[in-house]
């Protein structure tokens, strides 16, 4: 067992020697594995990620020197209303810069 607090989304350091994880309060935990049949050590928080570790996705990516973090979250109340969709946008740009 490694976490004894429970926690979800879990995915492995490239090295296979860490793993990390979010715990039940949305932080992001590592743990570090030793020896030949990789003995879990204690857990320790990284970060706060505002993730939940409910439904089957993960919501993150780690990168594989374990460094770095990519975290996808959902859009707060200023959700996007409209998207504007540029076609033939290199031609405007040519036009643009041949008038000069």
């Amino acid at each position: 067992m490694i976490s004894s607090g429970g926690g979800g989304q879990p995915q492995w350091r490239g090295n296979g020697k860490e793993l990390f994880y979010v715990a039940a309060d949305g932080s992001m935990m590592s743990v570090k594995l030793t020896g030949e049949s990789l003995i879990p050590g204690i857990p320790e928080p990284l970060f706060k990620t505002g993730l939940s570790v409910a439904g089957g996705l993960d919501n993150y990516a780690a990168s594989r020197d374990g460094q770095r973090f990519l975290i996808v979250k959902p859009l707060g109340s200023e959700q996007i209303s409209s998207i504007a969709v540029v076609i033939n946008w290199f031609e405007e740009i040519k036009e643009r810069f041949s008038a000069q």
